[in-house]
């Protein structure tokens, strides 16, 4: 039942948009009462949480899937990874509002439930950096290499290599940052034609840590 909750929450969400999901919709949708609903989870809120760890989870799934078929070189597989991600977002743009957007007043999703999940991408670009470091090629800010600076990230710079995960994290935002603006259709006209602007800030990026050749 839980697998044809989530089926027909994420149909809802794709053909109506997730600020329009509710239990209600969903219990039509698979021929059981509203009530039958709270058997499986709490509430809305309870659902939407299952359904933000899943779409962390097929995301970090997708980059490493398409890690596995990327160059050696570490600029062509940084890039290669993140189209990867980037295509993610387009073909499941109602997802990705989902992990990234506001979409319901009040509701948060529990970091105990979605960290894994989250970090999974992460790891992914953070791997590629100590790769990078390995050969003695990666340019990190000099700034994050502060230890005081580093000691104010908290537990996510004591679960991940330091200081690689304030430059991964900030070259996630960098092509998040893009990819929201092309979702919302905010992109300057031309810019964003076929991820063109995208394609040339991954290869920005990869020239600036120092992954070109």
């Amino acid at each position: 039942m839980v697998v044809a909750i989530k089926s027909a929450a994420r149909d809802h969400i794709r053909d109506h948009g997730a600020a329009a999901l509710s239990l209600g919709a969903i219990a039509r949708a698979i021929g059981v009462t509203t009530p039958a609903l709270y058997r499986y989870f709490d509430g809305r809120d309870a659902l939407v949480t299952s359904l933000v760890a899943d779409a962390y989870e097929e995301l970090g799934l997708a980059l490493e899937h398409a890690g596995k078929d990327a160059p050696g070189a570490l600029d062509l597989r940084f890039i290669t990874l993140a189209r990867a991600y980037r295509r993610w977002a387009i073909d499941r743009p109602q997802e990705y509002i989902l992990i990234h957007g506001a979409i319901f007043p009040g509701h948060r999703a529990p970091i105990e439930v979605v960290a894994a999940a989250a970090l999974k991408s992460l790891h992914i670009f953070v791997d590629l950096l100590t790769r990078a470091e390995a050969t003695g090629r990666l340019r990190l800010p000099r700034a994050y290499s502060d230890p005081d600076a580093i000691r104010r990230l908290g537990t996510l710079a004591r679960a991940l290599p330091i200081p690689m995960v304030a430059t991964a994290y900030s070259t996630w935002l960098s092509l998040h940052g893009l990819v929201w603006e092309e979702l919302l259709g905010r992109l300057p006209g031309g810019l964003g034609d076929q991820g063109a602007l995208f394609d040339l800030e991954a290869a920005a990026i990869a020239e600036r840590l120092g992954l070109t050749d």
